[in-house]
This record gives C-alpha cells, sequence and structure tokens, in this order.
C-alpha cells in the first residue's frame, strides 16, 4: 500500500492547525491558508481542498473572519481521532488489497485470509491517535 502524498499534507496540515491551537477553554483562534503553507511547508496549491475534506471528516474546522478570510483551526475531537480517520478521510478507505483481480483464483482461495489481514491492519491504525503525533 502507497499512500497519497495528500495524507502526508494532510498530517503536516493538521500539525500546523494544532500548533497554532488557541489554549484550553477559548475559542480556536485560526490560520490562514497561507499560514498554514508557511506552518507545514506544503505547497499552496491544493491546500484548501485537502482543507475541506479535513473539515468534512470533522479533523478540522472553519470559520470567517471579519475581513471575509477563512481562518482554520483543528476541531475539537480531532484528538480522539486516529490514524485510520485521518486515512479513511484522504485514502477513501485503506485497503491493502484494492490491486487484487477478486475473479483470480489467487484472492477467492485466499480471501478471507486477506480480509482478516485487512481488519487487522485498521485496528493497529485505529489504535494510533492523532493526539500522540501533537504533543
Amino acid at each position: 500500500m502507497q499512500l497519497k502524498r495528500d495524507t502526508e499534507y494532510a498530517l503536516r496540515i493538521l500539525l500546523a492547525a494544532a500548533e497554532k491551537a488557541a489554549p484550553r477553554g477559548e475559542p480556536p483562534q485560526g490560520v490562514t491558508l497561507n499560514e498554514i503553507s508557511a506552518l507545514s511547508g506544503v505547497p499552496r496549491v491544493g491546500i484548501d481542498r485537502i482543507c475541506a475534506q479535513l473539515e468534512s471528516a470533522g479533523l478540522l474546522q472553519s470559520r470567517r473572519a471579519k475581513n471575509g478570510e477563512r481562518l482554520y483551526a483543528a476541531a475539537s475531537a480531532l484528538y480522539q481521532k486516529s490514524l485510520l480517520d485521518l486515512l479513511l478521510a484522504m485514502e477513501q478507505g485503506v485497503p491493502l488489497f484494492a490491486v487484487f483481480d477478486k475473479g483470480s483464483g489467487f484472492f477467492s482461495k485466499n480471501e478471507k485470509r486477506m480480509l482478516h489481514l485487512q481488519e487487522k491492519a485498521d485496528r493497529l491504525l485505529d489504535g494510533e491517535k492523532l493526539e500522540d503525533y501533537f504533543s
């Protein structure tokens, strides 16, 4: 399995948003897309698309500033989410065996074993909490 570059960019964007988080109990300050790019090293092109995916997944939140610019901040639920949640949001699942021809003899003979391995991988990734990457 090879992850998309957008998935790595997403993790870097979340780290940048979490770095600029407000102290507990205060509303998140938020950062602009240009600030996210500077903090994360992610090219400005495509950041808005990745941020939209992260927001849809409940990992990032946004609001409009008084000047009309959109500000992004780590969602409050981010710290309860796992690496699996991020991968599901960015990769549309984590299918280890997506490249296999489902009609092949090999797959049909080993389908149960492969599905079991997929479940183990999902459990492992679900145990990796994003919070651990932000401390």
